[in-house]
């Protein structure tokens, strides 16, 4: 139960497992209640202790999803332009063969 609640999307299938299996609602929020408890704290502190750091950071953060979207338009255009010489070539070939 303590690496689902923690894991983002296994929290669910957790829930699944537990009603499949027949766990009584009292065991389960006696299970589940102190890990959510835990991870709730120990986000909040993260993010107050941290919260610092990403402002420092930020400046980072945003100049890396200005590369990363940059890098994205260049692949997508190598990507069309490769794309659109392949087909070329293809049909080129199409036509030679007389088919």
């Amino acid at each position: 139960m303590l690496l689902t609640k923690f894991a983002y999307g296994l929290s669910t299938p957790l829930l699944i497992s537990s009603g499949l299996v027949g766990m009584p609602v009292k065991k389960f929020m006696k299970n589940a209640f102190p890990i959510t408890f835990g991870q709730h704290i120990l986000t909040m502190s993260l993010g107050f202790f941290l919260g610092n750091s990403f402002e420092i950071a930020d400046k980072y953060i945003k100049n890396l999803g200005i590369f990363v979207t940059i890098a994205a338009l260049i692949f997508a255009g190598i990507f069309y332009f490769i794309q659109r010489l392949a087909r070329k070539k293809i049909e080129e070939m199409e036509r030679e063969n007389g088919n």
